[in-house]
């Protein structure tokens, strides 16, 4: 199973996602609210950057 990874800019939140959930072709960016979890608050950034392989 290949997984693509979202990163956080902001606070560097990881977000790993089965290409199959994203019909193998996954977008460049992922709108998703998050915890920071050094803060453990929200974090103010929603755009996670598909990390390049």
């Amino acid at each position: 199973m290949e997984l693509t990874y979202y990163k956080c800019p902001l606070c560097g939140f990881v977000y790993q996602v089965p290409e199959y959930w994203m019909d193998f072709s996954p977008e460049d960016t992922l709108e998703m609210t998050h915890i920071n979890l050094e803060t453990k608050e929200l974090c103010t950034e929603t755009n996670l950057q598909k990390l390049k392989p």
